[in-house]
């Protein structure tokens, strides 16, 4: 059975186990960024459940479709840029555990807050299949 949590889990092992050129924000955990020139926040929100029946059936597969939205942060706009570009090297198709694919990028466009920084969102498709 494919649940959110797996994905949202093995999302931030990845990212915990592998990302090492900034501080990385997690959903639901206190993060204090003053002082940081670089960093990312990872959330992972369900999409779709599919039921995939090859005999026309609910007994088949099935796919839960996640989104999983990189916010990438760097005090230039050119260096928020090149930060979106490294997360979407190290997380586009990239096979994880328990039968679950990254699939493509999908970039927000920069975004200037209001402290300064500047803020691009990328959005990946992930699929896990049971």
């Amino acid at each position: 059975m494919s649940s959110l949590l797996e994905i949202s889990a093995e999302v931030e092992i990845y990212f915990r186990d592998g990302w090492t050129d900034t501080a990385i924000q997690y959903p639901d955990t206190s993060f204090n960024y003053n002082g940081l020139d670089a960093w990312i926040a990872i959330d992972v929100n369900p999409v779709f459940n599919e039921q995939i029946g090859m005999d026309g059936t609910s007994t088949g597969r099935e796919s839960l479709t996640a989104q999983a939205s990189v916010f990438c942060y760097r005090r230039s706009k050119k260096l928020a840029i090149k930060l979106a570009d490294d997360v979407k090297s190290f997380f586009s198709g990239v096979d994880l555990p328990k039968d679950i694919r990254v699939n493509y990028a999908q970039y927000n466009p920069p975004n200037e807050l209001d402290n300064g920084v500047w803020e691009i969102k990328l959005n990946f498709n992930v699929v896990q299949y049971s």
